[in-house]
């Protein structure tokens, strides 16, 4: 790949410059020693990690063959999760160390002399300098890795198209953002459906799925199918085509312990599908029905879903209502779909979202503003959408029930608990309740097929179905979870977030008192104290609560699922931590001075993601 260079700005030699030039002035050095020394370290961490790249890999002159494009490709995505990954997050370290020194810089300004201050100005300049270097030696890294991989895999693809993996899609920053809200739609209506009172507002659903592959699809689950179409859009790779599949009449209710789709567009077999799409979309494993009006039903069983797996986080909840306090950036993103669609035949409908739009963010009815935003995305999005009766998605044969006309004969399904009978032997003799089970169920489905009718021949096919499901259970390895470790990463987590918490209270306060005769400042106090507040949300993730439950998981992959969530809340907490310019200036600031609880918290999350690896 081509060979990235650190800009000056940002370099060891240029730095030493303006720091000496900045040593000249003793009481401006006094004031940023520490921000110097943090930001000098950092820089030199970024030349060393930099340093440690190696250009050569993912050079594609003189390659001639798919096999040996196929190995540089390996060698390329490799450095990717090595030198570069660590490079990138130098880059960034060093941008935010710059960031800092500049907001301090410019708060050194004040009481200097005149001739002081100009060169607190310069080095604020500086520190901006780098800053913007810093993450421009990291765009241009990305760009160089990328421009190498699209290369590199070409070249195996005009080749032997069986040597070379792909190169990994790499999923947006939208695309992440609105499959984190559509999860927690999702999870939010699921827990809704299991309340006695149950959801405000009747639950829809709406599956997309690839028009190539229709195995591959995703679920809305929610009060307005409608509106989710972009996210769910967003969620496949932009070259690929996709369908959808709504039910104007079906709806998704809570019934027999089991999400239950009452549709007769979803056809029996597709319960399997479906729980797979939730779990992949939110981690969580829940019991699947699908109930036609004829009757037939078809299931996906699974063990009972908690209400902690189901449960909503504060930062989440500030997530979900932040995207309707943006209404006016996401209308300014879509403006020119916007004006394009104006002068096509939705032109009076889009006119009327828009304005119903602006009403509600103007009457800071911002959940409102949401649902109408992405709605009306979804309308602007219809265009490459195709419609579908649902006859062509691809159910799961292997779990047909009553209502499917292609259930599989007595005779077959008696072969197929033949083949697992010494499976089945084996697991009676372990002498435990799944061992009752498992025979109850063997001698119910040898029963039933004595008599060759459909309907005994559906009833059997679940029994044969649980059964390979428990058979598997039996089977799955023992968790390798270090669970001490994690519980005393955990029991420093909460330790320090709740310290920060607390300390962000006392800071609001501090800060009320200290401008309390200062009426000019009134606003801008009252400011500062919503957003410290919104920073205390935000700190309040379900990480502590994912962690908790995966300690106590007794099952492999749901403890699996849940560590994956866990991981995602982590790494959302981190990149808080890091980038988010009030988290980054609470330590040492200047109205508590003695304030420490980034660095803490810092720690403590560095010490979970290590037990997760």
């Amino acid at each position: 790949m081509n060979k990235v260079e650190i800009p000056s700005a940002v370099s060891v030699t240029g730095w030493n410059g303006e720091r000496t030039a900045l040593a000249k002035d003793k009481a401006v050095a006094s004031k940023l020693s520490a921000e110097t020394t943090k930001l000098a370290d950092a820089i030199k961490a970024l030349d060393s990690a930099a340093g440690k790249v190696d250009f050569s890999v993912g050079d594609a002159k003189g390659i001639a063959s798919a096999s040996a494009a196929g190995a540089a490709l390996a060698k390329l995505e490799d450095a990717a999760k090595g030198a570069v990954k660590t490079a990138l997050g130098a880059a960034k370290l060093a941008a935010a160390a710059a960031d800092t020194f500049a907001a301090a810089a410019e708060k050194a300004q004040k009481g200097l002399p005149t001739a002081s201050q100009k060169v607190a100005v310069a080095a604020k300049g500086a520190a901006a300098a780098a800053s913007k270097a810093a993450d421009k030696f990291a765009s241009d890294l990305s760009a160089a890795v990328d421009a190498a991989r699209d290369e590199l895999a070409a070249k195996a693809k005009a080749g032997d198209k069986k040597t070379a993996p792909p190169a990994p899609a790499k999923a947006s920053p939208k695309a992440l953002a609105d499959g984190k809200n559509l999860a927690a739609l999702m999870r939010k209506s699921i827990a809704l459906l299991r309340t006695p009172k149950g959801p405000p507002a009747p639950v829809k659903f709406m599956v997309l799925y690839n028009k190539a592959n229709p195995k591959e699809l995703r679920l809305y689950l929610g009060p307005k199918p409608e509106s989710g179409l972009a996210k769910l859009k967003t969620q496949f790779p932009s070259t690929v085509k996709v369908n959808r599949v709504k039910d104007p009449k079906g709806k998704v209710v809570w019934e027999k312990g089991a999400l239950t789709f009452l549709s007769d567009i979803l056809k029996t077999g597709l319960a399997k599908q479906i729980q797979l799409s939730i779990r992949q979309q939110t981690k969580v494993t829940v019991k699947v029905r699908i109930k036609r009006s004829d009757g037939g039903v078809d299931e996906a069983d699974a063990k009972d879903v908690s209400d902690d797996e189901l449960k909503i986080s504060p930062a989440e909840e500030a997530e979900m209502l932040a995207a309707g306090k943006a209404y006016e950036a996401r209308l300014k993103d879509l403006d020119s779909a916007i004006q394009a669609a104006l002068k096509g035949p939705n032109a009076a409908k889009v006119k009327a979202m828009v304005a119903a739009i602006q009403s509600a963010g103007k009457a800071e009815k911002y959940d409102v503003a949401s649902d109408g935003i992405d709605e009306l995305e979804s309308l602007l999005e219809e265009g490459d959408v195709g419609d579908s009766d649902g006859k062509d998605l691809e159910a799961d044969t292997s779990t047909a029930g009553p209502g499917d006309k292609g259930v599989a004969p007595a005779k077959a399904l008696a072969a197929k608990l033949g083949a697992l009978r010494s499976k089945i032997d084996a697991a009676i003799k372990v002498g435990n309740s799944a061992s009752k089970q498992i025979k109850d169920y063997k001698d119910a489905a040898e029963k039933l097929l004595q008599k060759e009718v459909k309907e005994n021949v559906d009833k059997a096919t679940l029994f044969v179905n649980r059964i390979e499901q428990m058979l598997v259970d039996a089977t799955k390895s023992a968790s390798t979870l270090p669970v001490a470790k994690l519980e005393a990463a955990r029991s420093d987590w909460i330790k320090s977030r709740d310290t920060a918490i607390k300390e962000i209270t006392n800071l609001s306060k501090a800060i009320a008192v200290a401008f309390a005769s200062e009426t000019t400042q009134k606003k801008a106090v009252a400011d500062a104290v919503r957003k410290l507040g919104e920073l205390q949300i935000k700190l309040q993730t379900g990480l502590d609560n994912e962690l908790n439950l995966a300690i106590k998981a007794k099952d492999p992959d749901k403890q699996a699922d849940l560590v994956d969530r866990a991981r995602d809340s982590l790494s959302s907490l981190q990149d808080l931590l890091e980038k988010d310019e009030l988290m980054k200036n609470l330590d040492n600031n200047e109205v508590v001075k003695n304030m420490s609880v980034v660095g803490p918290m810092k720690k403590s999350l560095q010490a979970i993601e290590a037990v997760l690896r």
